[in-house]
């Protein structure tokens, strides 16, 4: 008797919760896989859409303020200016 498959064995774990009323499957259209944005190339309107969508934004940070910035995330002791 052959093993199932990790797919045979997703798809029944998500017929059951279905059935079960636990799971709402809904169609995502390809614009809209945001899984995209990781694994593709993307033209720059779809790009600029990516980032919306993950709320990134745009820092316009002089040279000294953006290594100020940078400092503060990585916990590495921030040097005063002279």
């Amino acid at each position: 008797m052959q093993e199932p498959s990790i797919f045979d064995i997703d798809y029944h774990f998500v017929r059951e919760r279905v059935a079960k009323k636990l799971l709402d499957v809904r169609f995502i259209s390809s614009q809209d896989q945001v899984a995209d944005g990781f694994t593709k190339a993307l033209a720059v309107e779809d790009l600029g859409r990516f980032r919306r969508n993950l709320n990134l934004v745009t820092l316009r940070l002089s040279g000294a303020q953006a290594l100020a910035a940078i400092a503060a995330d990585s916990g590495v002791p921030q040097m005063e200016a002279v």
